[in-house]
């Protein structure tokens, strides 16, 4: 086997694995906002009544744990500039229960022990004039943020850093996909793919052209029998039949190896043993016809198969065959 191959088996190999640790790192990855507690609030809305006796604003705040851990000791801390309390309302999820609560015509101060993820807590205020509440949020890891309109509160607000590797990762995933789809139909139009294990075809190819033709032909039909069906396969048994002269089973043996949809490498073996068939046969002009296509196919591995057949021995030094078979390295 060759330096070659062996590189090539190797990155497939390393580019499967890499797909795989990529696929099995995301099939498990937590999302990032779980890791954490995320104390949102938002001013929900504010309405004013004006031209009666007095001037009334509602307002409402919902402050809520939109993270994936509980916040420990959490206070919420709301305060006026212009305009008093009139009256205040305050709900919240079930089995979230207040520590304290402080009140004044300027201010609510409310502190939990801890609010678990998906609680929220929502204050509707009365007040005397129109004003956003200035909202204060905190707990002992984290400070509340402002949410705004629709936004989505499921934010980590990743570094650089975590924002490239989240970049990087899928990319490289789609760069060694799409390499390990290139190094596969390489692999697979060479004709390498057969060669990473034993393999009964290429033994019986291997004695066939050092002419133990009935060694070739005891190996090659076994292999059929065990479900080999590829090109390769019956058209060299195709060959073993014509060298001993059967050409009747030889023929049915190439049209079934040409009945799939092989690959080129596939299909330039298949053409090679067809060529030789005709030679056997004494059909010169059938044979350079078949021979060239396989060579058009797969250059290199044909002309070195025709090197080393012992098959083409008859014509090789007929000047149309050897100007095609010559090895130009």
């Amino acid at each position: 086997m060759k330096w070659r191959d062996v590189l090539i088996g190797a990155a497939f190999s390393l580019a499967v694995t890499v797909l795989g640790g990529i696929a099995v790192y995301y099939a498990t990855k937590e999302p990032e906002y779980k890791k954490s507690e995320i104390l949102i609030y938002s001013l929900q809305k504010i309405a004013s009544f004006t031209g009666g006796s007095q001037d009334l604003t509602f307002a409402s705040v919902k402050l809520s744990n939109d993270g994936g851990i509980a916040a420990k000791h959490v206070t919420i801390l709301i305060n006026l500039k212009t305009s008093e309390i009139r009256d205040l309302s305050i709900s919240s999820s079930p089995g979230l229960h207040e520590t304290t609560r402080e009140k004044t015509v300027k201010m609510v101060r409310l502190d939990y022990e801890a609010i678990l993820p998906n609680e929220s807590v929502t204050l509707n205020f009365l007040l005397s004039s129109p004003e956003n509440p200035l909202v204060s949020m905190r707990s002992d890891t984290s400070t509340g943020i402002e949410k705004k309109d629709e936004e989505s509160s499921q934010v980590s607000f990743p570094s650089k850093i975590n924002k490239f590797v989240k970049f990087l990762v899928p990319l490289t995933g789609i760069i060694l996909l799409i390499l390990s789809l290139v190094g596969f139909i390489f692999l697979q139009k060479k004709g390498y793919l057969f060669r990473f294990s034993p393999d009964k075809n290429n033994a019986g190819f291997l004695l066939l052209h050092h002419g133990l033709v009935d060694d070739a032909e005891a190996v090659l039909t076994d292999a059929v029998r065990s479900g080999y069906y590829d090109a390769p396969t019956l058209s060299n048994l195709a060959l073993c039949k014509a060298v001993k002269g059967n050409f009747e089973q030889a023929k049915q043996l190439i049209s079934a190896s040409s009945f799939l949809n092989n690959p080129s490498h596939s299909k330039a073996v298949s053409l090679f043993n067809e060529a030789l068939i005709h030679v056997a046969a004494d059909e010169k002009t059938e044979a350079l016809v078949d021979l060239k296509k396989a060579l058009q196919l797969s250059p290199s591995e044909i002309r070195k198969y025709c090197q080393n057949t012992v098959y083409l021995d008859a014509v090789r030094n007929d000047p149309a065959f050897y100007a095609l078979i010559k090895d130009d390295a």
